[in-house]
């Protein structure tokens, strides 16, 4: 049960959540071309880029970089209807805000675009507000715990004399693929945050 006590003291575990809707979100998409040569085909797939990152830059406020530049020989072995011998891949990433996502992924598709995924999260000073929230909650039950357990034994809880933090491995972000063919996936779920404390109380008399 998460619960240790002698004749003087309690120790006890508990977790508190805390949810937040996403604030900022990664959409990682590429520009895809084929060429006779590796250089052509690289130049393709370059000038494809930047198309998108044109377009996408003027309609929607965020930070677009590419983050990969790839080329692969064999065309034919990724789609047997091609003859070219070469395939580049330009992969770039939009920071954007999740109001931004619905215009950012049409905008990426008709600029010839592929979007691979699209990923909310946090940023760093919400997700430090919801750990905050969520370790409190854990400190509020263990109290609470400790109050019921000291209540049955006729004490009080008394002084805090230890505290262990534990993160907890929960919802850190949603990563949806395939988003532009569900309008319901461009507005995922609160991301949970959960914090775990093992606490322990010195018991005294009420």
């Amino acid at each position: 049960m998460g619960i240790t006590m002698d004749t003087r003291h309690i120790t006890v575990k508990a977790t508190g959540t805390h949810e937040e809707p996403p604030d900022v979100v990664t959409i990682t998409a590429t520009a895809v071309a084929t060429g006779a040569t590796a250089g052509g085909a690289r130049s393709t797939a370059r000038s494809r880029g930047d198309t998108i990152r044109s377009t996408v830059s003027r309609a929607v406020p965020g930070e677009i970089a590419t983050v990969d530049m790839r080329v692969q020989s064999g065309a034919a072995n990724f789609d047997p209807d091609m003859e070219a011998d070469f395939r580049a891949v330009e992969e770039f990433q939009l920071r954007c805000d999740p109001e931004s996502v619905s215009d950012a992924v049409v905008d990426i598709t008709d600029s010839g675009g592929t979007v691979q995924t699209v990923r909310y999260q946090l940023t760093t000073e919400t997700r430090a507000t919801a750990e905050d929230e969520a370790l409190q909650a854990a400190m509020d039950r263990a109290q609470q715990k400790a109050e019921n357990i000291a209540g049955v034994e006729g004490l009080a809880v008394g002084e805090t004399c230890d505290v262990t933090t534990q993160r907890v491995a929960t919802g850190q972000e949603a990563v949806v693929d395939d988003a532009w063919d569900s309008s319901e996936s461009l507005h995922p779920a609160p991301i949970v945050v959960s914090e775990a404390v093992e606490v322990t109380y010195e018991l005294v008399d009420p």
